[in-house]
């Protein structure tokens, strides 16, 4: 099971809060959902997860991208999850249930992703 756990504290005394394990490889995209509750981690093995950051635990584990994420964005409401991976397919993932909501594919490959400040809008760039 994915868990974030606490860290061991490092020579210099520092210590981070969590730190996310369960993916097979490594995380590349973290983004706030509203409420400083939960975490939106995607990694370069083509899963976007969600994090409580409370409990520590995984709220949830979207379908995989076929390939490494390039970016992730969130809708401002933190409603929606859109995520982008290196062969251009494009998707946008419902936070609460955790279901597709749309996909399609971007001629580019490594697509970036912008939202307009209502969250209608996506742009990408390739």
């Amino acid at each position: 099971m994915s868990r974030a756990t606490p860290p061991q504290q490092s020579e210099d005394g520092s210590q981070p809060y969590l730190v996310l394990s369960g993916q097979d490889d490594e995380i590349c995209w973290l983004e706030y959902l509203p409420g400083d509750r939960h975490v939106v981690s995607g990694s370069c093995d083509g899963t976007v997860r969600i994090w409580n950051l409370e409990s520590g635990e995984q709220g949830g584990a979207l379908k995989d991208h076929e390939s490494s994420m390039t970016d992730l964005a969130m809708t401002r409401d933190g409603t929606k999850i859109i995520s982008g991976d290196k062969e251009g397919r494009m998707k946008v993932w419902d936070v609460e249930s955790h279901e597709l909501v749309k996909e399609w594919s971007h001629p580019a490959d490594y697509p970036n992703i912008a939202l307009s400040p209502d969250g209608r809008l996506i742009a990408v760039r390739g």
